[in-house]
């Protein structure tokens, strides 16, 4: 418990963890849709449910866990641009999280190779 303790004033002294919700979802989510189109445009049957589902869950547990830093990164008695900016980068991070599970969802369900 003593090192989740320093981790946590740690995340809650750094500058940049707030504004880490914001910043890493969207790059991947941007990670997973070129992987996807790209293995689907070299070869159909490699964009199924193999591959382009591991990196979209990969790219999942990011946004999750960076809008967990986020959130966890705002301190009630700290400048009003910190607390707005860790709920913002948590809001943010679940969009794309959720993004993201649509997609993988999608891979999941449709025919790679169906036109």
């Amino acid at each position: 418990m003593i090192g989740a303790t320093a981790i946590r004033q740690q995340m809650q002294r750094s500058r940049w963890t707030p504004w880490l919700g914001l910043v890493a979802p969207p790059v991947a989510w941007a990670v997973h849709q070129q992987v996807a189109a790209n293995l689907m445009l070299y070869d159909c049957r490699l964009s199924g449910a193999g591959l382009v589902t591991e990196v979209g869950v990969t790219m999942a547990v990011i946004a999750a866990v960076s809008g967990l830093i986020s959130w966890s990164s705002r301190r009630e008695d700290s400048a009003e641009l910190r607390t707005l900016a860790g709920y913002i980068g948590a809001m943010s991070a679940s969009v794309f999280f959720l993004a993201l599970m649509f997609q993988t969802t999608a891979t999941l369900m449709l025919p790679a190779c169906g036109r």
